[in-house]
């Protein structure tokens, strides 16, 4: 077992690398299996995004969306790696999106390695792997709250979405739902109901006020009506 611990965003995140390979035993998971190197990354955050005021408030962008295709690994700022798809918008919560965007998932392949975010989960389990929930997958929908640093000035830079489990759900896995079917659904679900009502009353990140970040921020978007 190998400990790597690295900063990002003045924040300490340790990564416990374990390499799989012959017979793994998880609870009463016992199978002979073959998977890749999986490093664990777990992360401090810099507020409660479990509330979904403060996670909208340090968001750019929130909307639901489907995943047209993976596009491949990427390195994100600090090193670390990250997972690219392309995401046709079906609806937004904040921000103002259209057509397909790129999106820049924490977690992926570097050097051979998965990063995968949080505890790992079922990422260890028989059969799992690409599929197993921790990232996005083509085909499926989801709501998400992303944010947007280095887009305007590189058009090959995604929306970055992080590894809290706030930050995404899984709305639909049918690829054959058409966008105002999916529309209808989305409308039905409580967390888009929670993220539209959060909206409003959003709590903004001091470090983003600080630096003149709050892009998308209903203050701004909506002063007009303040009038």
């Amino acid at each position: 077992m190998t400990i790597k611990t690295i900063l990002k965003y003045g924040v300490i995140n340790t990564f416990v690398i374990v390499g799989l390979l012959g017979v793994v035993m998880l609870g009463i998971y016992t199978s002979v299996i073959k998977l890749p190197i999986v490093a664990q990354s777990h992360y401090s955050y810099v507020a409660d995004f479990s509330n979904d005021r403060v996670l909208i408030g340090g968001s750019h962008h929130v909307f639901v969306g489907k995943v047209v295709k993976r596009m491949g690994n990427v390195i994100l700022p600090g090193d670390n790696p990250g997972t690219q798809f392309s995401v046709e918008i079906i609806e937004n919560i904040k921000g103002n999106l259209h057509g397909e965007v790129l999106i820049d998932q924490e977690g992926g392949y570097k050097h051979g390695i998965l990063y995968v975010s949080g505890e790992g989960g079922d990422t260890l389990l028989p059969g799992s792997g690409y599929d197993n929930g921790a990232f996005l997958q083509p085909g499926s929908t989801y709501v998400m709250a992303v944010r947007s640093v280095g887009v305007q000035k590189n058009p090959t830079v995604g929306h970055r979405l992080g590894g809290h489990p706030n930050e995404k759900k899984l709305l639909s896995s049918n690829p054959n739902l058409s966008p105002d079917e999916l529309r209808i659904l989305s409308d039905k679900d409580e967390k888009v109901i929670s993220f539209k009502a959060a909206y409003p009353n959003e709590i903004l990140l001091d470090a983003d006020v600080k630096h003149g970040n709050t892009l998308n921020s209903y203050q701004s978007t909506h002063s007009s009506s303040a009038l």
